[in-house]
């Protein structure tokens, strides 16, 4: 699991990715990403509606797998930014292993790597 540090909590935080995130769409998950000024650390939340994942054991497991793919990317990230992953219904067939590809995939696309010292 992600440590606290990485979690993202206020509504208001949700509420202001929600109006002004950029949106990056994969297969199983959209992606919105907002950039800060200061921070210490990337921040994430999930945002899963019971309609699109009725049952609990199912948006536990989404949580879980997409966190799992966060950690891996962690030290790669810039830390000015906020995230929030909303998933689609067809989250729930895929692999593990490809969500946590295409959660690698979506902060490239989105252009949200730290920059490489050459």
């Amino acid at each position: 699991m992600l440590a606290k540090i990485y979690h993202l909590t206020d509504p208001q935080d949700f509420e202001l990715l929600r109006k002004k995130g950029k949106l990056t769409h994969s297969t199983n998950f959209t992606l919105s990403v907002l950039r800060r000024d200061n921070g210490d650390a990337p921040r994430f939340g999930f945002v899963i509606p019971n309609k699109i994942v009725a049952k609990a054991h199912d948006r536990n497991r989404i949580k879980r797998v997409l966190s799992e793919g966060i950690r891996f990317q962690i030290s790669s990230l810039n830390p000015h930014v906020d995230c929030v992953f909303l998933p689609k219904p067809s989250i729930l067939k895929a692999y593990t292993a490809d969500i946590m590809k295409e959660v690698a995939e979506s902060f490239t696309k989105a252009k949200i790597l730290k920059e490489k010292n050459v």
